[in-house]
């Protein structure tokens, strides 16, 4: 579990430096503000799309992925299937 927080630490710290990441992200509230998108409009929006890019850079890495799956597995006191 300790690794998998490690590991969502490092994505986000790269989603709030990565220029393209952020680059992305002015674009996508440019369009919240064109469509005259809420202030709560707009954070749901965000959060969904920082998840979405998270899970993207997530899991495209195998080791990420089985370290992740293998930590989900602990949390429902399951083996995990190899």
């Amino acid at each position: 579990m300790e690794n998998t927080k490690k590991i969502l630490e490092v994505i986000r710290q790269e989603l709030n430096t990565n220029p393209i990441a952020q680059e992305a992200l002015s674009i996508a509230a440019a369009k919240a503000e064109e469509l005259n998108y809420t202030p709560e409009q707009w954070e749901q929006a965000k959060i969904s799309f920082m998840s979405a890019l998270f899970y993207r850079l997530a899991l495209d890495h195998d080791d990420i992925k089985r370290q992740i799956g293998a930590d989900v597995w602990k949390l429902f006191n399951a083996e995990p299937a190899n």
